[in-house]
């Protein structure tokens, strides 16, 4: 009988003859020490995400970070990629270094690879044409939201009074907590007023789900 002939892993994979711009989340200091160890003898820079071609992570996670990552529709990989790019002694192919991480797509109800290809078939930003009007006491904070928003191609604002300039706009949402309650009696009866969660699972899931997200109507 024939037998199978077993390619090992370095043949597969393809090396590439280009640096990168990387971000790190969700790694602890002794790995994010080594990795960027690493980068500088490729000569490759680490940098805020928004710069970034890669994002490498120790998981699936809703870090500010990550989040951005997919809404900008960056390459994600696992440390594994410096790690074995480093043995080869040469930059290996990111994407052949897929962040594999069941235990917290479970607990976030969400799958990265669908994620990503949600993104990658999109042809216009997440939030295009949206306006978030986030009330202040809102976590995480204003500053967060504000940067996934923009990220999404969408925009934040803290003037509730410009929402009732179009109050029954599908491209208009508010975002609050309970402790804001008196800050939405200027808004008409029947406003729905969503949580956080609106902004953040539709970047983690790369799918807006307005009625899944509702604190309460006004």
């Amino acid at each position: 009988k024939q037998e199978d002939v077993q390619v090992s892993p370095e043949k597969k994979r393809r090396r590439i003859s280009k640096t990168y711009n990387v971000a790190f989340t969700l790694l602890n200091w002794e790995e994010r020490d080594a990795l960027t160890s690493i980068l500088a003898s490729f000569n490759m820079k680490l940098t805020d995400v928004s710069e970034a071609d890669i994002l490498v992570t120790a998981g699936v996670c809703r870090t500010e970070k990550f989040l951005m990552a997919l809404l900008l529709k960056k390459t994600i990989a696992s440390p594994q990629w410096l790690h074995e790019s480093k043995k080869v002694g040469a930059v290996l192919d990111p994407t052949d270094f897929p962040v594999a991480d069941p235990d917290s797509e479970g607990m976030l109800n969400m799958s990265l690879s669908l994620s990503q290809a949600r993104a990658r078939q999109r042809s216009t930003p997440l939030f295009n044409r949206m306006t978030f009007f986030i009330t202040p006491g809102v976590s995480p904070p204003w500053e967060i939201l504000q940067t996934l928003v923009e990220a999404g191609g969408g925009r934040a604002s803290t003037h509730l009074e410009d929402f009732l300039s179009d109050a029954d706009s599908e491209y208009f949402k508010v975002v609050s907590c309970s402790e804001d309650a008196d800050k939405l009696n200027i808004l008409p009866k029947g406003t729905p007023i969503y949580n956080a969660d609106l902004i953040l699972l539709a970047a983690l899931h790369q799918q807006l789900n307005p009625d899944e997200n509702i604190l309460h109507v006004r």
